[in-house]
């Protein structure tokens, strides 16, 4: 979804024609009054900023939008270079919107420019913003877990998906090579995680990612479907009206178990507790996925998927915490709880 004009790359670039060439036709003959612009959240790869828009009528519609932008921070956006996270989300708004429906907002524009992605999306204000810092509750799990199910379903072993180069699968080189990004990174890692992990749980770790390759080979097979890839509770709103998630955020987009992204998301955004509350989880999505259609895959298969997919994930906690560079102390203290509640799961799963 390019325009002929040059998309920003930070938000003091962001101009009234800009935005106006961006909206099109949909607003009809009406004119700017001028915009605001102000940041929202904390992007940990990407600079984030809600645009509200002054038109010169009352009724015109949108009365805001959400552009992202890339980093600030050099560091970051190396991060997004090296594993093609811009190209993949932009490709997946442009190219895979029909996978998404009512479950992603509405993307009016995509670009990949010289320092990263441009992105402008509806603003869904009327939507709750959760804190995946406290942590999920078991109704924020449960509407996850029907959005993911309905994604999924959409896109069930979709002939498009192995298609695009911009999206890759369990066994392409930028997911094969976490296993070597965890080794480089488990030292550093674990001197920065201290005493949020025991022990036991780095030994179980260790042990996990023994079979990290064997993982990533089997979720290459048939059932695949697409992935968010980064399903965590910041990724996400709820309406006010009736509960549904609506998922932001597909950097990481990819292919692969559809399950892996239940697994992604209980390990960074649910508290560890007991194997009942991931059972419920699993009840709630595979309940969904059958009612959306998919008939060939077993709740038996969904659960062993979702313990295997806990090793998939694991890498990415890990290498978070020490190669993301945060700006603020609740960024920093989500990439701990991220990783203590990843290896919490690792335990409880036995894996």
């Amino acid at each position: 979804m390019p325009l002929h004009d040059p998309s920003p790359q930070r938000p003091d670039e962001i101009t009234a024609g800009w935005l106006r060439t961006v909206l099109g036709d949909t607003t009809g003959d009406a004119t700017f009054d001028g915009f605001d612009v102000e940041e929202v959240g904390e992007g940990l790869l990407t600079t984030v900023v809600r645009i509200g828009l002054h038109w010169d009528r009352d009724e015109v519609e949108p009365k805001s939008l959400i552009v992202k932008l890339p980093s600030l921070l050099e560091t970051n956006r190396m991060i997004n270079q090296q594993f093609g996270y811009d190209q993949r989300e932009v490709g997946t708004y442009s190219h895979l919107s029909a996978h998404l429906g009512e479950w992603a907002p509405f993307c009016h524009h995509a670009e990949v420019g010289p320092l990263g992605a441009c992105i402008v999306l509806d603003d869904a204000r009327d939507h709750r913003v959760a804190d995946q810092l406290r942590g999920a509750t078991e109704s924020d799990s449960d509407a996850i877990a029907i959005a993911a199910a309905a994604v999924h379903a959409a896109a069930w072993n979709a002939v498009d998906l192995k298609t695009h180069n911009f999206l890759p699968g369990p066994t392409s080189p930028v997911v094969a090579g976490y296993r070597d990004l965890f080794s480089m990174t488990w030292p550093i890692f674990t001197e920065m995680i201290g005493e949020h992990i025991s022990g036991a749980q780095a030994d179980r770790a260790l042990a996990a990612m023994e079979r990290f390759d064997v993982v990533l080979a089997d979720f290459a097979q048939a059932p695949n479907t697409l992935l968010h890839g980064d399903l965590r509770l910041d990724n996400v709103l709820f309406s006010q009206h009736d509960g549904q998630a609506l998922l932001i955020d597909w950097q990481l987009a990819a292919w692969g178990r559809g399950v892996y992204d239940l697994a992604f998301y209980t390990a960074g955004s649910v508290e560890p507790s007991s194997i009942a509350v991931a059972e419920h989880i699993i009840d709630v999505y595979h309940h969904h996925l059958c009612a959306n259609g998919v008939a060939d895959y077993s709740r038996h298969q969904a659960w062993a998927d979702f313990r295997s997919g806990h090793i998939m994930n694991l890498p990415n906690p890990v290498t978070a915490l020490v190669g993301v560079k945060t700006t603020t102390k609740r960024a920093h203290d989500l990439l701990i709880a991220n990783a203590r509640r990843a290896l919490g799961w690792i335990e409880i799963l036995e894996l």
